[in-house]
């Protein structure tokens, strides 16, 4: 039983633990200016397309810059939500 609230007690002082917020939010930022970049500069689709291995064509170049705009949604999303929840 003791065990069991010290295992619990750690999990929470965890989960409260707010030291790498701002690398966090660094990298959040990061990942959204990358994908912003995929969806938005003529080029950077293609170019990594052809990094990986796809066949570069229109499809694959729309799917891509789709992709790019999701992504870049998301990670906006999820800086907004992180924000929101530090003025709470």
């Amino acid at each position: 039983m003791a065990g069991e609230c010290l295992m619990i007690e750690k999990i929470i002082s965890v989960w409260s633990d707010v030291s790498g917020q701002d690398l966090i939010e660094y990298a959040l930022m990061c990942g959204f200016v990358a994908t912003a970049a995929l969806a938005i500069v003529p080029g950077v689709a293609p170019a990594l397309l052809a990094g990986t291995g796809f066949p570069v064509g229109y499809q694959t170049e729309k799917l891509a810059r789709i992709t790019g705009i999701f992504l870049a949604v998301v990670f906006l999303g999820i800086i907004i939500l992180r924000r929101k929840g530090e003025q709470e």
